[in-house]
């Protein structure tokens, strides 16, 4: 390459169009031009807007910052410094299995064929494994191999598919959506007024094809037609051929190659038709159906942002406003304005908003969302307290040490934000109905040029397949299940019901046979001692007492708390010095310690029936009546003999018995699996009007999953449990739902948490995924319904390329409303 060549790139690389703010091509580089265009249509917008005196336009724009002041597509520098180590450091982690994971925010995502596309990020990028799209966030998590590729390369792959990465940064999403927001808008204006225009002109072209014109008069209104559809066809419709031959580029069939090919089919015609003198030119119906286009998917979007907020997730367990603490004064603020060192203010009864160390002040905590322990935590100055919390007596002044998806509870929340990028079934079947449903709509859009051609002409078969090939656009049957899906679990999660993925609410729909645990499940967890029993020829009451306390002193089992707190009571103290003790956890039985000079068991009376036949006959009657009471008894055995018994007993859930009659009612079996004996589990099934021979009682935890695993053969299932104790049931179910515990315990064997107290969100959970299922199947039949007619009526000739371009967004339109107003999940009594 020349020198002089050589410098016109690199000037060209450094300009920008004086009109639009875009990077100006070398071959569009005028060195004697004082201005420099990237294309001819700004050229001339520029001289119509400064030879009608209005140059102070372009000034006003700089001032106010709503020039693009940068391409849409970066040049290749342009992703240079993701190569620096202190951008790797904060954006890129490490996996596992030796490969480092990504996540990038993309601009331009607006379908389910988006995502299909940029999900074959793999097949233009070496040394990506896998491209994973959050369709509500806009963000795709790219899995690669950093000795064979690098960051800039995987950012270039992504720009050339036609979607701009930008690193992911929670704090600046809404910013960055702002400014995508901002494009769109300028990008529709354009073809609006632009629309406008050629409307106008096309008034007098029209009338002169009916009146007469002269021929220099029409060429006028033709050429000065073309020349307001060019910033139309190159600069408002860009976003569409990137997708279009992005697609092309992995072999995929975008869902906006019908809308490109339709477009430069229509444009080209029509300047074809202008330089040689004919009638028939398409511009006003090239700039009225990307303004329509446009239009569509903004309202798209915005209806996609209302139903698929991201940010409900996090605001269905934690404030959005925090009482910031500025000297003596007091200021709300949104939760998101938060920075680290930041003093705020919590009362009593409010939830934290944020992580952080408490600076003054002393109070007690429930910090059950995250732990699944009932008990308060008492927190004085100094200690650490989370995000999601409830302060339920003092005020606490807190030194804020991390804020929203940083906390605690937000890292809980990537839980659910890394499953829900996993597609279920249902979308990846929609997907390749749509990469098919391009194919055909090509291949019939050729058919339909080619007969009308023949039976009317060239003019006549250009309009009808540009008819064709813009009314059948796909994007409605694309939709239809992702975007239920993903405002399913957005509506779940502002219930109190977090669900792990998509593929969960496809999977509730079809369960037909429900498992429940009985503590902290059908019960409120809230275990208290009613009686206590000791053998006459054993030690002591207080030896008894200490031994009791000591063996549960660090369970978390709501009966090993209840044991525990009964023993010090009845002790008068506080707490026992066990530095020496070390206890053993049985899983489903109880606990045992060796550690002293006595050998210590603590459990269910079937672990410990031996050594109940051991004792006095008097002690053994005291048992039994328990038993017979419907209570459980615990026994501690020391050193082989059962020389103490705690009844246990727990408070029924107040709404759990009608809620259960309600699935029984709609067909649903439900059954009880319980450690418990028999005796307590049956009385509690009789309680609930389940049958006897649904209740299951004396399993392991072990059992427990065998059970399970042994129902799905039969049927789907769903194991309710208290995500501990129940880990291997609930991961053995088709569906795994956690009620009691922490979100951290639960959501490691859980596919569901439901994070509110009460029974109703149990119900709420199966019929908000019933109605889910019915709404995907509807939106599915609207999305049918209006491809089949439109495409019979573009066929037919009874549909003109305006009328597509209106009827193409109205049919998106459709789904999105239809998911908006629809009631999944809502928080009404079912």
């Amino acid at each position: 390459m020349s020198s002089t060549g050589s410098t016109a790139v690199q000037e060209a690389q450094s300009l920008a169009c004086e009109h639009c703010g875009l990077r100006v091509p070398a071959a569009r580089l005028d060195p004697e031009a004082d201005k420099q265009f990237c294309c001819a249509g700004c050229e001339h917008v520029y001289k119509i807007i400064n030879g009608l005196g209005l140059s102070q336009f372009y000034a006003l724009k700089r001032q106010a910052d709503i020039l693009p002041g940068s391409p849409v597509s970066p040049g290749t520098s342009a992703f240079s410094h993701f190569a620096d180590e202190s951008f790797a450091e904060r954006y890129v982690s490490k996996r596992s299995d030796g490969l480092s994971e990504v996540k990038f925010a993309l601009e331009g995502i607006y379908c389910a064929a988006c995502v299909w596309l940029v999900e074959k990020l793999p097949l233009v990028a070496d040394g990506v494994r896998e491209a994973r799209v959050d369709f509500g966030r806009k963000t795709v998590d790219v899995i690669f191999d950093s000795d064979q590729t690098e960051l800039p390369q995987i950012a270039r792959a992504l720009d050339s598919l036609g979607y701009v990465p930008r690193p992911f940064n929670p704090s600046q999403r809404l910013k960055a959506a702002r400014e995508e927001s901002k494009q769109a808008l300028l990008r529709l204006g354009i073809a609006g007024a632009c629309a406008g225009n050629t409307m106008m002109i096309a008034v007098s072209l029209y009338q002169g094809y009916f009146s007469g014109i002269e021929p220099k008069y029409q060429s006028f209104l033709q050429w000065a037609s073309l020349l307001v559809t060019l910033p139309v066809v190159f600069y408002s419709a860009v976003p569409f051929y990137k997708r279009a031959f992005g697609g092309l580029r992995v072999g995929s069939l975008h869902i906006d190659l019908p809308i490109t090919l339709g477009i430069l089919l229509g444009f080209f015609a029509s300047v074809i038709n202008t330089v040689l003198g004919m009638q028939h030119v398409y511009y006003d119906s090239i700039c009225m159906l990307v303004f329509l286009l446009l239009l569509g998917r903004w309202l798209q979007q915005r209806g996609l942002e209302r139903a698929m907020d991201a940010r409900s997730v996090m605001f269905a367990l934690s404030p959005t406003a925090a009482r910031r603490v500025k000297g003596e004064r007091r200021e709300e603020v949104y939760v998101e304005s938060l920075e680290i060192d930041d003093l705020i203010e919590v009362k009593a009864g409010e939830v934290l908003p944020a992580d952080g160390i408490v600076h003054e002040g002393q109070s007690t905590l429930n910090t059950s969302i995250l732990t699944g322990e009932s008990r308060p935590r008492k927190v004085s100055a100094g200690d650490e307290v989370f995000a999601g919390t409830t302060n339920l007596s003092g005020v606490l002044l807190i030194k804020v040490a991390a804020v929203h998806q940083e906390s605690r509870i937000g890292r809980i929340l990537s839980v659910i934000e890394r499953e829900s990028s996993q597609k279920s079934p249902l979308v990846q079947i929609t997907d390749r109905v749509g990469a098919y449903f391009v194919a055909v709509v090509l291949s019939l859009s050729a058919a339909t040029f080619l007969y009308w051609w023949l039976a009317a002409g060239v003019l006549t078969a250009v309009d009808h397949a540009l008819a064709l090939l813009v009314v059948t656009c796909p994007c409605a049957l694309g939709l239809a299940a992702p975007l239920s899906l993903s405002a399913g679990i957005h509506r779940a999660a502002a219930s109190g019901i977090l669900i792990r993925g998509a593929d969960v609410i496809e999977r509730l729909a079809k369960v037909r046979r429900i498992f429940f645990d009985k503590t902290g499940t059908l019960t409120k967890g809230l275990v208290q001692v009613k009686s206590f029993a000791t053998a006459q020829d054993g030690p002591s009451r207080e030896m008894v007492l200490r031994s009791a306390a000591m063996l549960e002193n660090s369970s978390q089992h709501p009966v090993g708390s209840a044991i525990r707190s009964f023993a010090l009571e009845q002790l008068g103290a506080s707490s026992l010095d066990i530095s020496s003790t070390e206890v053993e956890e049985v899983h489903g039985k109880g606990v045992v310690s060796r550690s002293g000079p006595s050998s210590l068991r603590m459990g269910s009376v079937p672990w410990l029936r031996e050594s109940l036949l051991k004792a006095d006959p008097t002690f053994a009657r005291s048992v039994d009546e328990m038993i017979a009471r419907g209570e459980s008894p615990v026994l501690l055995e020391i050193d082989g003999r059962a020389v103490g018994a705690f009844s246990v007993g727990d408070i029924l859930r107040s709404d759990a018995s009608q809620v259960l009659s309600n699935l029984q009612n709609k067909g649903y079996r439900i059954e009880i699996l319980s450690g418990d004996i028999s005796e307590a589990v049956e009385k509690l099934a009789c309680e609930l009007g389940i049958s006897p021979e649904f209740a299951h009682a004396e399993l392991s935890p072990e059992e427990k999953r065998d059970f399970v695993l042994d129902a799905q053969a039969a049927s789907r299932t769903a194991m309710v449990g208290d995500g501990v104790n129940d880990a291997a049931a609930l991961s053995a179910a088709e569906v795994g739902i956690g009620m009691s515990s922490g979100a951290e315990a639960c959501l490691d064997a859980a596919d569901v948490f439901i994070a509110r107290n009460g029974f109703e969100a149990f119900a709420n959970l199966f019929s908000g995924a019933e109605a889910t299922m019915k709404l995907i199947r509807r939106n599915i039949g609207l999305s049918l319904v209006y491809n089949v007619l439109g495409a019979s009526g573009a066929v037919l000739g009874y549909v003109s390329p305006l009328v597509a371009a209106i009827l193409m967004p109205i049919s998106s339109l459709s789904v999105v409303l239809s998911t908006v107003f629809s009631r999944t999940f809502s928080k009404e009594k079912h």
